[in-house]
């Protein structure tokens, strides 16, 4: 789904609505006008590293839409560590929990 709209107030509606009919919304904005609606998305982008960067969740320095792809990588890079983190201590605590139940046993 892609919107665009040269008011303010547009936008933020057009966002606002996208967050009902879609699971999650996304928004790249360069300006000041476009805080209200880099609030109300899901994944705000600001492409300006001025107004709309206090707003937005997150700034790119890249100053065209590529860097969703990036933020969209990472996002998935993150999901990945923090899965892996999750099965490791798991692992690990299961692990724990055996050698103290044999030893336990075995004395």
């Amino acid at each position: 789904f892609f919107f665009s709209s040269r008011r303010r107030h547009t936008r933020c509606s057009g966002v606002s609505w996208a967050r009902r009919c879609v699971q999650e919304t996304g928004m790249c904005g360069d300006g000041a006008n476009d805080c209200g609606a880099l609030k109300q998305a899901d994944v705000g982008i600001s492409l300006s590293e001025t107004e709309a960067s206090v707003a937005a969740p997150f700034t790119s320095k890249i100053q065209d839409i590529s860097c969703v792809e990036v933020l969209l990588k990472e996002g998935r890079n993150a999901l990945t560590s923090s899965f892996q983190i999750f099965k490791y201590l798991v692992f690990t605590a299961l692990v724990q929990s055996l050698t103290v139940l044999i030893l336990y046993y075995n004395t």
